[in-house]
């Protein structure tokens, strides 16, 4: 608790980048009031689209991708691509294979416990609210879906990834738009990793405020 009073009192000896609290206001404005000022046909698109499409007219304007800088009430700012979402040119390039030399450390053992213990718990309380979402009432084999969380973690961490964790967004969305099976999650997955390979030039320009 402390750290984190720490963290948040320390913001007042940092300058806040005029361009970044841009970004969050719009973002935070259209999330507010989307539903209301959109006409129907237009509601079916998730409001976080609208928020990145809203910014990137900004983006192009201030030429965001140029390193350089600007002047907000007599202070100067450093904009350029480190405002901008990060992705590797290669995916592959940042594939690092894991290193076993601290696995008889007490350190090693009690990070690998406490990110197994965090996954754990974040999967079984995301399952259990989406079985509250399901319009067909259906209940999620909890068992299965760790031992999954489980193996996919594994394969993961093999390619220098993060732990797999059950999130409730991907589920929702799913849910929302009328899935029947599990393989609605397959799909995500899939067309997740295309947009990656496919766009990762247009998520370049999202601004990271705006996420």
């Amino acid at each position: 608790e402390s750290a984190a009073l720490q963290v948040l009192w320390s913001i007042k000896d940092n300058q806040i980048h005029p361009l970044n609290t841009l970004f969050f206001v719009i973002s935070i404005l259209l999330l507010m009031f989307s539903e209301a000022l959109l006409p129907t046909f237009l509601k079916r698109i998730p409001p976080a689209i609208w928020l990145v499409m809203a910014c990137l007219p900004i983006v192009f304007v201030v030429q965001l991708w140029e390193p350089q800088s600007i002047q907000f009430w007599g202070q100067n700012y450093r904009i350029g691509p480190h405002l901008l979402v990060d992705l590797p040119q290669e995916l592959t390039a940042n594939f690092q294979f894991p290193d076993f030399s601290s696995i008889y450390t007490w350190t090693f053992w009690n990070m690998a416990f406490s990110i197994a213990i965090i996954a754990l718990i974040t999967s079984l309380t995301c399952a259990k609210a989406v079985d509250k979402i399901d319009l067909e009432d259906r209940k999620t084999n909890l068992n299965k879906d760790i031992v999954a969380v489980g193996l996919a973690t594994l394969i993961s961490a093999a390619l220098g990834g993060l732990a797999v964790i059950t999130v409730i967004v991907r589920s929702s969305v799913n849910i929302q738009n009328g899935a029947k099976s599990k393989f609605s999650n397959l799909f995500h997955g899939i067309f997740i990793l295309l947009m990656l390979i496919v766009l990762s030039p247009c998520i370049r320009l999202i601004p990271r405020a705006a996420l």
